[in-house]
């Protein structure tokens, strides 16, 4: 019998929703409650396509989502404890946020084997996720525990999940 190829030992679904099903998956969505993932919609939508990053003030962010500007600030702070936004605030400007997209890949029998995170940029990232996921599964395949892969722009982090015993 022939040993199973990586493709048939690790997958992910790359399209936009398993981005958030992963949120759900890995409890983040739970920790950011509802203003939380309102507020990464918000800024999601404001993003620039080429460039992942949203130019957005928290008025906007509250505005847009009908929260106060104060829990549209401690929505942010969750977002940015979670890893799914980093900020860069300029003086007199909107704060520029950077969105954060995080992938589980799992085993062809559905077990968590590991997750990859990058800076989101739509044009880029569907031109070279399915690269990405390639490379993901055969460092995973080859037994390493965390590497980052490097495409083009794209950053990749790939960490494998602690094996759990099924019972």
């Amino acid at each position: 019998m022939n040993p199973p190829v990586q493709g048939e030992l690790f997958k992910a679904d790359a399209a936009w929703f398993p981005v958030l099903r992963a949120l759900i998956r890995t409890g983040a969505m739970a920790r950011l409650g509802p203003y939380g993932i309102a507020a990464y919609l918000a800024i999601k939508a404001e993003a620039n396509l080429k460039t992942g990053k949203a130019a957005v003030s928290v008025r906007s962010i509250a505005d847009n989502t009908g929260m106060s500007e104060r829990s549209a600030r401690e929505a942010i702070r969750r977002l940015e404890r979670e890893g799914l936004v980093s900020s860069a605030a300029a003086c007199g400007k909107p704060t520029t946020y950077q969105l954060i997209e995080r992938l589980s890949i799992v085993t062809a029998d559905g077990r968590p084997a590991g997750a990859a995170e990058w800076p989101f940029s739509s044009t880029e990232w569907r031109d070279q996720l399915k690269r990405v996921v390639a490379a993901a599964i055969e460092q995973l395949a080859n037994g390493q525990a965390r590497t980052t892969i490097n495409i083009g722009s794209i950053n990749v982090l790939v960490v494998q999940e602690p094996r759990r015993e099924v019972p």
